[in-house]
């Protein structure tokens, strides 16, 4: 997290430079250099997430349908908008109450499990849709179920998928739902499995996440 410090504050220096050098009528400049901006501030964001799995988190009263609303919002942005493969990121949340949660941590788990969807979409030659959805969990609490209509997951690698450096990709470390699986079941005391993939038709992953007391009474 450190190393990414020195080069993400000289980044956003050549930003403010380029920002300070555009025209005011240049509008698709000033709009792609937000858009920059909202990627380095994710990014700093994403070297402090690291620090944070190594201690015991703060949880606070969370509204997980918000952090899903930005997270999806910040994807769609990203999608590709050209060549044969498109896909559609669906968000159709209920209302739920607040839990006990991390928001950093739980946003992490959230943006992982959707593009590793996007991902497999776009590698694959089935889908073009993922879905998130929030409902009630029982008894209370949160559930978020995460579907997509891409290649699936074969069965025999299944019982893998959350093992620390098990991943399909031709690049990458395997961490994320390893790392996933630790945030939710460790540090929320939720649960996340694989309900069920059936290659070509349909991938659901299942998070839950417990209701609990407002931190904030506990002190008093």
């Amino acid at each position: 997290a450190h190393q990414l410090g020195t080069p993400i504050s000289s980044m956003m220096g050549w930003v403010d430079l380029l920002e300070a050098e555009a025209s005011p009528d240049d509008k698709a400049m000033h709009g792609t250099l937000k858009e920059m901006r909202t990627d380095l501030a994710r990014l700093t964001r994403v070297a402090q997430r690291f620090e944070r799995i190594g201690s015991q988190p703060k949880l606070e009263p969370l509204d997980v349908n918000e952090v899903i609303q930005d997270v999806v919002v910040y994807l769609r942005k990203r999608l590709p908008t050209r060549g044969r493969r498109k896909v559609e990121l669906v968000a159709q949340l209920e209302e739920v109450e607040l839990v006990p949660g991390d928001r950093e941590l739980i946003s992490w788990t959230i943006e992982n499990i959707l593009k590793n969807s996007i991902d497999a979409i776009l590698r694959g030659e089935t889908g073009s849709e993922v879905t998130v959805r929030t409902a009630p969990g029982n008894p209370g609490g949160v559930r978020i179920l995460f579907e997509d209509d891409g290649p699936g997951i074969p069965e025999a690698l299944q019982n893998r998928i959350f093992d620390p450096g098990f991943t399909t990709k031709t690049r990458g470390w395997g961490l994320g739902l390893a790392l996933a699986r630790r945030i939710v079941e460790e540090y929320h005391g939720g649960r996340i499995r694989l309900l069920r993939s059936t290659p070509g038709v349909r991938t659901v992953f299942a998070v839950s996440f417990p209701a609990g007391q407002d931190p904030s009474r506990s002190r008093n």
